[in-house]
């Protein structure tokens, strides 16, 4: 993969199509955005602070998606429920 003019070895499993295109994608997102901000702040800022930006953008996209993804709230909270139901009908016989 290239980006900010630097190659980088990636290594992905053979023949798994579906992460080598994920890959790609994301080689290019990161260098789209790389240029966006190289061109913002033109050479005022050097190409390790630039892709320091992007990181830390798509680190921050990334972040709703894993607290919407974050089961782990809704687990504790069935377990709970399970309990104190079992409880009750324990109780209630």
């Amino acid at each position: 993969m290239e980006i900010a003019g630097k190659k980088y070895p990636v290594t992905l499993r053979r023949g798994d199509v579906q992460t080598e295109r994920r890959a790609r994608l994301a080689a290019r997102r990161v260098q789209q955005m790389y240029l966006e901000r190289k061109n913002i702040f033109s050479k005022a800022v050097d190409d390790k602070d630039l892709l320091a930006m992007v990181a830390i953008q798509l680190a921050t996209d990334m972040i709703p998606l894993e607290e919407r993804n974050d089961t782990k709230p809704l687990i504790e909270r069935i377990q709970r429920l399970t309990a104190d139901l079992e409880r009750y009908l324990k109780e209630n016989r």
